[in-house]
């Protein structure tokens, strides 16, 4: 928000900064929330098995997994996808 910031007079200067800083916090708990949910690297997509055993990150994408049976790997690939898009969130912050 800086280029908004560069052209405003004073007086709107603390209210733009307050709109950043929500801006801010809502992105930080949303990925926050999200990263609970999500495993931290690819490396833990690949602990994906059929037979249910999967840790507390993975269960979801372990069922999503099981409901495509054409396609054996998409429970990884839908993990690996998720993973990619919390980082993207963390290098938002």
């Amino acid at each position: 928000m800086w280029v908004p910031t560069i052209g405003a007079p004073d007086k709107w200067l603390l209210p733009l900064g307050i709109v950043d800083a929500l801006i801010f916090l809502a992105l930080f708990i949303a990925t926050g929330v999200e990263a609970g949910f999500v495993p931290r690297s690819k490396h833990q997509c690949g602990q994906l098995s059929r037979n249910g055993t999967a840790g507390h990150g993975l269960v979801f994408f372990e069922r999503a997994g099981a409901t495509d049976l054409k396609d054996k790997d998409y429970g990884r690939r839908l993990c690996r996808e998720y993973v990619d898009t919390v980082h993207v969130g963390v290098a938002v912050l």
